[in-house]
């Protein structure tokens, strides 16, 4: 195993943690004296001694900052690249808040390991970036979602402002915000199916998916199933919807295949969360960018919830750059293109929201949102499980 084998493994393990609140299975990962060093940030700043630290305040920061947040969509600009005795990112984060202007944070990160374990966590942004997120913190406080009780935004470890740059933990950690929103919409879940159940849900979804096999897959979905891709900033409405998006993916990605093993898939109350891989070769062409014949494998995440015994929503996430190298597609062709496509989403929304609050015409009436939905299916699900 290499140590970016270690570092996804970390990030997987971070993502259970948020998904059932339970932080313990990250602390065989870590060194006894690890360190994590985010140095200046403003609020994102923090100097951690020892893994109890590490982990206390890798929490802390989570629910401070990141659950005040509607929807965090990370990006991985370079790497993951081993040098320098550690594994190195260039990544960019924006923070969403609906009614606010987004809030972006780019940097590096490193990681390193000692022993097969992680000994220290160095984190820096520029000063601009820094400065600007404690601004908008300030500014936005009231409009923000609360901070957990206890969490605060400040402590001896957090810093004011007034430093030079930091980030968030990992990039790689690309669901930070999973857990609450999984919990939020467990809670409206009218049963919670046990874990068997749950199980069965998810693997016969998965492997419907893996035979391009939409109404075999949304067979096992409740009639207001969605899918977020949290990497392309995109999210079906509905059932009907997401089986838009699926047929789309799938004249892109025919083959598309994904492996969960049974003892990767973890279970909380009205939640289950997996990971695995993910298999794909790009036959179709995706809007402009033509197909590339080119096959794609990597790590994927995902987050599960539950309503009437069937599955409620799935958070899907992975990383962008390896599936872009995969392909061979530049990053930046797949993000000016799922740009144009976020902006056909949402305007496709608000022409089905008008109609329906005005009672004119049938929310089935509005041809621009179904248009829009196959052709953001193209990568939506890219790889959900």
């Amino acid at each position: 195993m290499t140590d970016t084998d270690r570092f996804i493994r970390y990030a997987i393990e971070f993502e259970k943690a948020l998904a059932t609140d339970d932080w313990s299975a990250l602390e065989p990962l870590f060194t006894e004296d690890a360190v994590h060093h985010v140095k200046g940030g403003g609020p994102f700043s923090v100097l951690s001694l020892g893994r109890d630290e590490v982990l206390a305040n890798l929490r802390r920061s989570v629910d401070s900052i990141d659950r005040r947040f509607d929807r965090r969509l990370p990006e991985v600009i370079a790497g993951p690249e081993e040098r320098d005795g550690a594994v190195w990112i260039t990544f960019r984060a924006t923070f969403e808040r609906e009614g606010l202007e987004p809030l972006i944070v780019e940097g590096n990160h490193a990681t390193r390991f000692e022993g097969g374990r992680i000994s220290r966590i160095d984190e820096g942004i520029s000063r601009a970036d820094g400065e600007r997120a404690a601004l908008y913190l300030r500014k936005h406080e009231a409009h923000l979602l609360p901070p957990r009780t206890g969490s605060g935004t400040e402590s001896a470890v957090l810093g004011s402002g007034t430093e030079n740059a930091g980030s968030y933990d990992s990039v790689r950690h690309h669901a930070r915000t999973a857990a609450q929103h999984a919990r939020t919409t467990a809670q409206h879940a009218d049963t919670a199916p046990n874990a068997a159940r749950m199980r069965d849900l998810i693997a016969g979804y998965a492997a419907a998916k893996s035979r391009a096999d939409v109404n075999g897959a949304l067979a096992f979905c409740h009639d207001d199933f969605f899918i977020e891709t949290v990497s392309f900033g995109l999210t079906s409405r509905d059932k009907a919807d997401t089986a838009d998006q699926l047929r789309g993916f799938f004249a892109v990605f025919p083959d598309y295949d994904v492996r969960v093993a049974a003892s990767d898939i973890a279970f909380g109350e009205g939640i289950a969360t997996c990971h695995g891989t993910a298999a794909m070769t790009m036959k179709g062409d995706f809007g402009p960018i033509a197909a590339t014949g080119a096959r794609a494998d990597l790590p994927i995440f995902c987050v599960f919830t539950f309503r009437d015994g069937l599955l409620a929503s799935e958070r899907f996430f992975f990383d962008l750059a390896t599936l872009c190298r995969g392909i061979q597609v530049p990053v930046e062709r797949i993000q000016a293109t799922l740009a144009m496509l976020r902006d056909a989403q949402a305007a496709a929304a608000a022409a089905a929201a008008a109609a329906t609050a005005t009672a004119t015409a049938p929310a089935s009436a509005a041809p621009t949102a179904t248009a829009t939905a196959s052709a953001t299916a193209t990568v939506a699900d890219a790889a959900a499980a």
